[in-house]
């Protein structure tokens, strides 16, 4: 089983997505007890992508490049 999670605030959109799901004849679950996180609210998490931000910019950090990366990838 796969989970798909989707964040709805008002019920309109709701009602929509899950008269949907009903059409394509898929197996769901609500589960109203999930909280969101707001990513953006996270400080913490603000201040390491600064910090990450700042050393690629000034050139502490080199970072990977994609080709790099492709090639780890491919020769797995």
């Amino acid at each position: 089983m796969k989970t798909l999670t989707i964040n709805i605030e008002d019920v309109k959109s709701e009602k929509a997505i899950l008269d949907y799901l009903d059409q394509l004849g898929v197996n769901y679950s609500v589960d109203l007890t999930e909280k969101t996180y707001s990513w953006w609210e996270d400080q913490n998490l603000l201040n390491t992508v600064n910090t990450r931000s700042s050393n690629l910019k000034n050139g502490l950090d080199k970072g990977i490049s994609f080709s790099d990366i492709k090639n780890s990838i491919l020769n797995k």
